[in-house]
């Protein structure tokens, strides 16, 4: 099982230098229902606008609580998320469109639109669609990355062989030295599979997000404990501001940490969703 973990720690590492996404890559755009500098939801109908914009230039836009297509829903990662932000000026309204990944990464900023008009929703109107300039020049095209990317080194297809064999071997112990995170230290004992956790067990509760990123901040005995980044594998998540994935294996969630001390510290949790 610590094999297992270091495994997909160094998986994520390397997988992190090697995949890149092209904006062709996302099958969505996610608009939210306001922003930040006009706020109130669509004020002079620039979230409608900008809706209608990435639609006429071929991407699939989504309004932010509309409902989402099964696959958005099961994979956040599958979208850009939109925004559109104000820059200063004095005589001229100057309006940017910025596109972000499940992560908060910024994918694209487009050009400056900008207006000399007076009135606002005129202005603010002729400004988004001279930023949507740099929108249209992408020519975007839905490309989806295929299930075995081509573009992985060898040392990521290998590393994905073995993570694969170790979790299909059932006949393999589990290492009897990995510690349970359940209120008390008790071993795992040397089973295909970790033993069920007790009613004594500290319990993490996952909650969504509202941010539209697929982030869910876990709880337990009503504090805080940590926060999930989606990765877009199922039953795989990114500790936010850790070197520490959460996964699913045999049934169970492990939570992997790599420590400061450079020890690699493994858990099994009770976590529900």
């Amino acid at each position: 099982m610590k094999r297992t973990c270091l495994l997909l720690l160094t998986l994520f590492l390397t997988l992190s230098a090697y995949t890149q996404k092209n904006i062709n890559n996302y099958k969505y755009v996610v608009v939210p229902k306001s922003y930040d500098f006009l706020g109130e939801p669509d004020k002079y109908r620039l979230n409608s606008l900008s809706q209608f914009l990435f639609e006429k230039y071929g991407f699939t836009a989504i309004m932010e609580g509309d409902e989402y297509p099964e696959d958005l829903q099961k994979n956040g990662c599958l979208a850009l998320y939109s925004n559109v932000e104000k820059d200063g000026g004095l005589f001229l309204t100057k309006l940017k469109v910025v596109l972000k990944d499940c992560k908060k990464d910024i994918v694209y900023e487009s050009k400056l639109g900008q207006s000399r008009e007076k009135k606002y929703v005129v202005a603010y109107n002729k400004a988004l669609r001279d930023a949507f300039v740099s929108i249209d020049m992408l020519q975007y095209a839905y490309e989806p990355l295929p299930e075995d990317n081509k573009s992985d080194s060898e040392e990521v297809k290998q590393l994905k062989a073995e993570i694969k064999q170790l979790k299909e071997d059932k006949s393999k112990p589990i290492n009897n030295t990995v510690n349970v995170d359940i209120a008390t230290t008790t071993q795992v004992a040397k089973e295909a599979a970790p033993s069920k956790t007790t009613d004594s067990a500290l319990v993490y509760q996952a909650k969504l997000n509202s941010n539209g990123v697929f982030s869910y901040d876990v709880f337990t005995n009503g504090e805080k404990a940590f926060t999930l980044l989606y990765t877009g594998k199922e039953d795989i998540y990114m500790i936010k501001d850790k070197n520490a994935v959460v996964y699913k294996l045999n049934g169970n969630w492990v939570k992997a940490e790599q420590l400061n001390t450079g020890d690699l510290q493994v858990k099994v949790i009770d976590l529900k969703f």
